[in-house]
């Protein structure tokens, strides 16, 4: 599988204490097509509110079903092996305009 950066995914996702993980959609961030690997974030249908959760609406674009959230603060890097495939995408203005946001909380 071939990912380019604003897919939507649906993957699992650890949990920040690698105790389990979850089935859910993510966001690619950055990928490399030639290995194994693929840098992505969360998307949640619970609200947040936090400096790095961005709303997102449902829509057929992005594959999402119902009002979700980018949590651009949890990333993780994934195998291909663990993603079950891509539903959407994220339109480029979104990635674009939180382009900053994904710096800021990589501390760039």
């Amino acid at each position: 599988m071939r990912f380019s950066a604003g897919d939507v995914l649906l993957a699992r996702f650890p949990y920040t204490d690698l105790t389990a993980d979850k089935r859910r959609p993510v966001v690619v961030l950055s990928v490399d097509n030639d290995g194994e690997d693929v840098i992505v974030c969360a998307i949640t249908s619970r609200p947040h509110s936090g400096p790095y959760d961005i709303p997102v609406s449902a829509s057929h674009a992005t594959g999402l079903k119902i009002p979700s959230t980018v949590q651009f603060d949890k990333i993780a890097t994934l195998a291909k092996s663990v993603i079950a495939g891509r539903i959407g995408s994220m339109p480029s203005e979104f990635m674009a305009a939180h382009k900053p946001l994904l710096l800021r909380v990589l501390g760039l």
